[in-house]
Formats: C-alpha cells, structure tokens, sequence
C-alpha cells in the first residue's frame, strides 16, 4: 500500500531504510540487486535519507554510511529501528497527495469537490489523475473512487468499503506519531461509543475492534445496503453469531439488519484467532458438522484430504483438527463474501521478497502439487472449488501452518566435560526445561548432531562442536541456545518432520 500513497522516490528512500533497519548492514552489491536501481541513485537516495533522519531523530546523531563494499546504519541512540521507519514513513506521507485524499475520504463518507481542491490545494485535472491512479490500485477490490453532483466518495458494495476502510485505517495509523490526537475518524458521531463484547480480546484487539465500530457509525446510513445474499456462507455466519455475539448493538435509532449484524460479527473474527476462545471455536464446528451443509461437507473433504497425507496418525477429534476447521470456514466465509483477499494489499511485499520464503521447502512444494492436482477439488461444489483455484496461496499457506505444527525435529546432543563434571547435569536440565522434546541426550559422538565440551574433542565429520569452557558465562550460555535454535530451525526446513 505505501507503493500507493508514496511519491517513487520516498517510497524507494522507505524501502532502502527498511532493508538496512531489517539488516542493519548489507552488502552494496545484494542492496542494489533489491531494489533495482544504479550507483548513483543508490547516492542521492542515501543523502536524502540521511537529510531526512536529521530531522526526525534527535536523541543521538544517525546516519547511513556506505563503501565500497557494504552499507550500515551508524546509531547509538535508544529508539528502535522500527520506531525511526513509521517516523520516516509518516515524514513522507505527510506530503503525499494520494495519502492526503484516502485521509479526507476515510474521515467523511463524501466530500464536497470543490472544498477538497481547495483544502489538498490540487488542481481538477490533478485530483482526476490521482483518483485514476488509486481507482487502479484498488481495482480487484470492487471499490473505486467516484465523483458525482460535486461530491466524492468511496463506491462499491458497502461491505467491501467498510473492511477496506477499517484497513486502510489500521495501515495508517501504523505510522502516526500520535494515533490518538490524530485520529483520522474524529467525529461527534464516534464519541464515547458503547463497549464492544470483547470476549477474549487484549488490548491490542480492544483498540482493532474500537476502530470497527467507528467505521460503522461513520457509515450509519448506508449499513441497510450490507447484503449475504451467497447461500453457502450465510448459515455459517448465523452459528457463529449464534454461539457468540461479539458485537453489542451500538445503534438506538435503527436496529441492525440481519445481514449487518451477520458482517459486524465477521470482521473481529477475521482480524483475531483469538476473540473465541477454544472452546468457543470447537462448538462452532461441531454445531458446522452436525448441520453439514455444503461448504462445511467440501471443507471437511480438503481436510480430511491433508490429513491422509500429511498427517496420517491424526485423530480428527484432536482440537487441532478442529481449530483447522473453524480457520478453514474463516477463509472461505471472507473470500466468497468479499471475492478478494484485501488484506493483501496492506501486506509489506519488500519486507516479503527480502526475506527467506518456504516456498522451496519440501512439505510446501507437496501442498503446491497437492493444490494444484484438479483431482484435489474434483468431488467438492463448484463454489468451492471456484474459491480455492481462485486463491490458492492462501489455502497453501494456512494449510503449511497448520501442518508445520506437527513438525518435531530432534536434535541429537553429546555433553563431554572433564573439568567441570557438576555442570554436565546442569547444563542437561537447563537445556531440557528450554527445549523439552526437542532435544535427545546421547552417549556416543558418533550419533550426535551437536557435541558440547570444556575441552578440544575429535568430533566426526557430521557433528558441530561448542566450546563451552567458561562455565559460568552468561554470553556462551546465549550462544548455544541461539546455535541449537538454529540448527533446530534448519533440520526442520530441511525436512517434513510430521508425524
């Protein structure tokens, strides 16, 4: 979304930073290859940044330094590289008109075109071209960006605009300095509203769900166009809301319609695994499979799917078949009913191709052949079938969560001490209480994948060796946990582990 609400040369400073902050030192070379640009708009990028963090840190000096080989970020100062980015993002929005416009629309339903030139300081043809260019962004969205009788406003089903706002809003004040003296939603409208049934939300969900019930009221008049019209999806919502109402009825003039009430209680969901509690979730889908109706008999279909090949031994009245039922109608619910994953387009895409991704892991490659099988879907209705092929990745990359849950590598150690025999046990039981069943305590070297010692050992070809002669050191203490951490982490990508 940044890609959208920044000029090209502040979004490229933001995504320099960003790598650097992730990093903190990176070679040129792979910094250039990211972010596909030359040496010398590598430079200039680098003086405006570093002219840009001047500004906007001022408890110690900061800047980028680059030779000829690396680029770091000099700071010793006590805010978070993560505290410095949504400073820098937020210096930079604040001189986007693209930003300056969706700012206007999420604080009113419509706005007066000729009062928004006037307050953007834009020109007619400009605001058009701004308007185009955002209309294409969002386009997959079903939403676009209308002008009509000297108004502008957000067109398109009202459920679409209410999640896309309540989106745009959290992505937003992500990056405000102040979210709660700068609140774009801020009207008399939204004041002292009634408290939402938060369940089981922390603070964090409190503030999520606070946000959705403004967005709400902010479009009070339009709620009556919200419509589940889609037969599969609308008795799901209705065991949901069944079970647990977490939205109160905030309105005294109009009472919400069924297919309102339906939606508000889908948005806190879609926004929480957290908010039902696990019983909650499993009585939800016992009630689904008692019903069983079609989505439910296509999603029970994919499941059990998985689990004949990824994981066996699993009893499906286990919890975790359940929970993975109750996220599977989730997606689904979400996507027959916005036909677009929006969310997406808040997701940070640099962050993503920067880091490392499972796409070439063994368990991910056999859920993409899976997927990809038409026999996968074959038995199931064509709505659902419709919905998966049309977002595969999504039902990959939850299933590959789910499934990664069952991995359990085991790391083979060897504990060799000769000078300090007492801390042998302590070393075993602190390493026990850290990684539980993670771990396997063997006697011969020759079996194991890591051996600690206080003294220099013939280790075989295979093993890794840890010097650990300073017994009572807290750093080497923190180093062997991060190294089997690692290792631990390595066998696990290196192989499906599931059982």
């Amino acid at each position: 979304m940044l890609d959208l609400l920044l000029k090209k040369n502040e979004y490229m400073c933001l995504t320099l930073f960003e790598s650097l902050a992730q990093n903190n030192r990176l070679e040129k070379t792979e910094l250039l290859d990211q972010l596909t640009i030359n040496i010398n708009t590598f430079s200039r990028y680098i003086d405006t940044i570093n002219s840009d963090l001047r500004d906007i840190v001022l408890d110690s000096p900061i800047f980028i330094r680059h030779t000829s080989e690396l680029v770091e970020i000099i700071y010793e100062g006590s805010l978070s590289f993560y505290t410095i980015y949504c400073r820098l993002a937020h210096l930079y929005l604040d001189v986007s008109n693209s930003y300056r416009l969706i700012c206007s629309l999420l604080q009113k339903n419509k706005q007066h075109t000729h009062s928004l030139l006037l307050q953007l300081n834009l020109s007619k043809s400009y605001l058009n071209k701004l308007i185009a260019r955002i209309n294409v962004y969002i386009k997959r969205t079903q939403i676009k960006i209308s002008q009509r009788n000297g108004e502008i406003f957000f067109y398109g089903p009202e459920t679409h605009i209410i999640f896309f706002e309540f989106l745009m809003q959290q992505f937003i004040s992500t990056f405000s300095l102040a979210p709660s003296e700068n609140s774009i939603l801020s009207s008399d409208i939204m004041t002292s509203p009634k408290k939402i049934a938060y369940y089981h939300a922390d603070k964090i969900n409190e503030i999520r769900l606070n946000e959705v019930q403004k967005i709400f009221k902010k479009r009070y008049y339009s709620l009556h166009k919200i419509n589940i019209p889609n037969p599969y999806i609308k008795p799901i919502l209705t065991i949901m809301l069944t079970q647990t109402n977490l939205v109160n009825d905030f309105f005294t003039i109009m009472p919400l319609t069924e297919d309102t009430r339906l939606f508000a209680n889908l948005i806190p969901r879609l926004l929480s695994s957290r908010l039902d509690s696990s019983d909650t979730r499993h009585a939800i889908v016992q009630v689904l499979l008692e019903e069983n109706n079609t989505m439910t008999k296509d999603l029970v279909h994919l499941t059990q799917k998985l689990v004949d090949n990824f994981i066996p031994n699993l009893d499906t009245s286990q919890d975790i078949f359940y929970d993975f039922l109750y996220v599977a109608h989730l997606h689904t619910v979400y996507l027959a009913l916005l036909n677009f994953d929006i969310k997406s387009l808040f997701a940070n895409k640099h962050s993503d191709s920067c880091e490392f991704t499972d796409a070439n892991h063994p368990l991910y490659t056999k859920l993409v052949s899976l997927f990809e099988d038409p026999k996968t879907c074959a038995n199931m209705s064509y709505k659902a079938r419709q919905i998966i092929t049309n977002n595969k990745k999504i039902f990959i990359d939850a299933c590959y969560t789910v499934i990664r849950s069952f991995q359990h590598p085991v790391l083979k150690l060897s504990l060799d001490f000769i000078n300090n025999l007492s801390f042998e046990y302590f070393l075993q039981n602190r390493l026990n209480n850290t990684f539980n069943r993670s771990l396997e305590f063997v006697q011969d070297i020759y079996q194991s994948d890591l051996i600690i010692s206080d003294h220099l050992v013939t280790i075989p070809y295979t093993s890794h060796f840890f010097s650990f002669i300073n017994t009572h050191s807290s750093k080497k203490m923190s180093e062997l946990h991060s190294l089997i951490t690692v290792m631990l982490n390595n066998k696990a990508l290196s192989d499906d582990y599931t059982n």
